[in-house]
């Protein structure tokens, strides 16, 4: 239960920081990608459920059919033992793949990172998208990209120091923006890699199961085949009687009885602890009549 907890606030958390990162990618306009940006914020909740998830739904597929209800189809496939570690093996894979791609937005070269900001920039005054220009400006309090005349908004009548005389800025967008780039980057990378460490240790965790149940069961084998050793060679004390007679032979079928130290035992009485008992007496009664017939003669 407390893994339970830790691990699904663990995933919530970082799915709470990708929300985030995301929201902020798009009101600043940053050139990332919005489909890369949404399935890494569907990780942590494909992680919960292969982790999770598809436990629960087996267990309640199990019990609709001891029910009566009858799963088949899919129900049928997540019972099977591999399908839960299969799909922490492909979770693992698309964690490493999503956290590889954020890696290129704050460990790229500086040069393809510039040029592509500056590309999105030009996008942005080209389409005269006033209103996405003057959110970065103001959430940065600069003015136009690589300089406080470059691609400024507003420009009416082509005037692009217009920004700088209405606000006074003397800063221009391109490195705080930037660095806006880099930070979310490392988010959405933070949360990848937190999603690949979940899925490699309950990986490990299945492992290590599946070794000590292996373990386990060689374990429990060899007992029981030592434990039949020992019965065997308990059982091999009870000798059959044979003679030679028919009407011994008949007897001995009908009877079933055993000798021990030339005395015999019923098999209705042939409980191991009672044939220890009187094997011993008649051990010491035997030795002693010798003894005394030996004295006598």
């Amino acid at each position: 239960m407390m893994t339970f907890v830790v691990v699904s606030t663990f995933l919530f958390a970082l799915a709470a920081i990708s929300i985030y990162a995301l929201v902020e990618a798009s009101r600043l306009s940053l050139p990332v990608s919005l489909g890369l940006a949404v399935l890494t914020l569907l990780l942590p909740f494909t992680a919960w459920a292969s982790l999770f998830g598809t436990p629960m739904f087996r267990r309640l597929s199990s019990f609709k059919r001891g029910g009566g209800g009858g799963a088949g189809g899919i129900g049928d496939l997540m019972r099977h033992p591999l399908v839960p570690f299969g799909l922490q093996v492909l979770q693992g894979i698309a964690s490493v793949v999503m956290a590889t791609l954020w890696s290129q937005g704050f460990m790229g070269s500086g040069q393809a990172v510039d040029c592509n900001m500056q590309s999105t920039w030009k996008r942005l005054w080209m389409a005269h998208d006033g209103r996405s220009i003057e959110t970065i400006q103001n959430a940065f309090g600069c003015c136009g990209f690589n300089s406080v005349r470059d691609m400024a908004w507003p420009s009416p009548g082509g005037n692009v120091g217009f920004c700088r005389e209405l606000t006074h800025r003397e800063m221009s967008c391109a490195v705080p923006w930037r660095g806006t780039l880099r930070r979310l980057s490392g988010f959405e990378f933070g949360v990848a890699l937190g999603c690949v460490a979940i899925q490699f240790f309950y990986l490990a965790r299945t492992l290590l199961r599946i070794f000590q149940s292996a373990r386990e069961t060689m374990s429990r084998r060899s007992s029981r085949h030592n434990t039949a050793a020992l019965e065997q060679g308990s059982d091999a004390s009870l000798v059959p009687r044979t003679t030679g007679s028919g009407h011994n032979n008949n007897n001995n079928n009908n009877n079933n009885s055993y000798r021990t130290m030339g005395h015999t035992y019923e098999a209705r009485d042939a409980d191991p602890e009672v044939l220890d008992d009187d094997a011993e007496e008649d051990v010491h009664r035997d030795t002693t009549r010798l003894l005394r017939d030996n004295n006598t003669n």
